[in-house]
């Protein structure tokens, strides 16, 4: 029997290990060579909107790109205890001869793109201490486009809607809805006076997807209609916040040295002039699923005016008025007040994983002054018998671990579901397993 300790790390890492999950529910980003032999951990470059990078990216001329190397757990020799501790990047580093082309330099671990081209890491077997121990290495190499900063192509996203673009769908299983979502050169219109944030999404020409860059190394500035500067907020994820008077707007741009882009204009909106609010739910993606989705992550509440703008930023109350779930907010991330989260940072729900395939409902409730919209939620969940995964539920169900701290609503009835507002232990980490499974599962198929 493990510790609560041990096995609290043992968890981790499956969770972990189970690749696919975003930087911002919990897991850590990994890249992995082409080969799927390494694991190239870089925490500098972002991607997308407020992301790392996943997979092998475009990466922008003068960004820097400092990669922690890990063997991949499934090479022989790779993991060296019951805890899925694996070899120091010491050992692994030890046991390949690299070779780096193209239009870069390196400085210390790092690897800066100098111009546009191509990153051509390689990665030659040598002898080592680890293979004496039994890890068994074979080469690998990673290839990066670099693009030209000068044609980048800035737009804005909410970071809200990044996430969920890029992790979840809709109640039909199906992508969620694109006309909420801002697109490259829409206009950005927020509440008045509410603190609104966005981030920075680098688009190319040459590359189907945003590229990765070093957000410090750039500035944003604000301009408003008669040429005065406005205070704009930028940090190292690539996120603008901005909070704008009423009659105001902003048109933002992006630059570093002698690269000025622009990346669009931003327009407030008076609380009157807000006639509508509908939510919309995310879900975690199962094409075995009923409805090719599992449980609920999160929601957005999204406002109108009359004439159909779609406006940011409403400081909406959140509740649950059917079933339980967590209503989690977190000020580390930058999410605004019109989107919840809907389990909490540790994958924690409102009930127990079910002995049976169980089928839930919820409701979930947004409200701002005199408006107020609702979604109703349901979702099937399996009994959990998948390897390991069958420990992880049974410890969960321990009755050394609690729900979700943030968890609201009258709870579930006892009859289908086998828990109860009284009893309501939760799954830390299992959610996030789960995640990452059926993304696995989707990408493999």
């Amino acid at each position: 029997m493990r510790s609560p300790r041990t096995r609290h790390r043992w968890i981790g890492a499956a969770a972990f290990l189970l690749f696919g999950c975003d930087e911002h529910v919990g897991c850590e980003p990994v890249l992995r060579g082409e080969a799927q032999q390494l694991e190239f951990d870089d925490q500098t470059l972002v991607v997308d909107a407020a992301d790392r990078m996943h997979d092998a990216r475009a990466v922008v001329e003068g960004s820097r790109f400092c990669p922690q190397l890990a063997c991949v757990e499934d090479v022989p020799g790779c993991t060296i205890d019951d805890d899925g501790t694996r070899l120091s990047e010491q050992d692994v580093r030890a046991c390949y001869e690299s070779t780096i082309a193209g239009p870069v330099t390196q400085d210390g671990d790092c690897v800066v793109a100098d111009a546009p081209g191509e990153l051509d890491w390689t990665l030659a077997v040598r002898d080592c201490d680890a293979r004496a121990r039994g890890y068994e290495p074979a080469a690998e190499r990673l290839r990066l486009p670099i693009v030209e900063a000068a044609a980048l192509q800035p737009w804005l996203q909410s970071t809200g809607d990044g996430f969920a673009v890029r992790e979840l769908v809709a109640k039909d299983g199906g992508e969620l809805p694109t006309e909420p979502q801002l697109a490259a050169g829409e206009t950005a219109y927020v509440l008045a006076d509410a603190t609104v944030h966005f981030s920075v999404v680098l688009a190319h020409p040459m590359s189907e997807r945003p590229g990765a860059w070093n957000p410090p190394a750039w500035s944003v500035s604000g301009t408003d209609d008669d040429g005065s500067d406005v205070p704009v907020a930028f940090d190292a994820w690539g996120v603008v916040a901005l909070a704008l008077p009423s009659g105001t707007a902003v048109e933002l741009t992006l630059r570093r040295d002698a690269v000025e882009l622009p990346i669009g204009r931003v327009e407030a909106v008076d609380a009157a002039d807000i006639a509508s609010l509908e939510v919309v739910a995310g879900f975690v993606p199962d094409d075995e699923a009923p409805d090719g989705h599992r449980m609920p992550i999160g929601a957005r509440a999204i406002a109108r005016t009359a004439d159909d703008r779609v406006v940011f930023g409403l400081p909406v109350e959140w509740s649950v008025t059917k079933g339980a779930l967590p209503l989690w907010r977190d000020d580390q991330l930058q999410w605004d007040l019109d989107f919840t989260a809907l389990e909490d940072r540790d994958g924690r729900g409102c009930h127990e994983p079910p002995d049976e395939r169980t089928t839930y409902e919820a409701e979930v409730v947004a409200t701002w002054q005199t408006l107020e919209a609702s979604a109703e939620l349901e979702w099937t969940e399996e009994k959990v018998d998948e390897g390991f995964l069958a420990e992880v539920a049974e410890w969960f169900k321990g009755d050394d671990w609690d729900a979700a701290e943030t968890c609201e609503g009258p709870g579930f009835p006892d009859e289908g579901c086998g828990c109860n507002s009284d009893n309501r232990r939760g799954m830390p980490l299992l959610a996030l397993a789960l995640v990452a499974l059926t993304l696995r599962r989707r990408r493999s198929s």
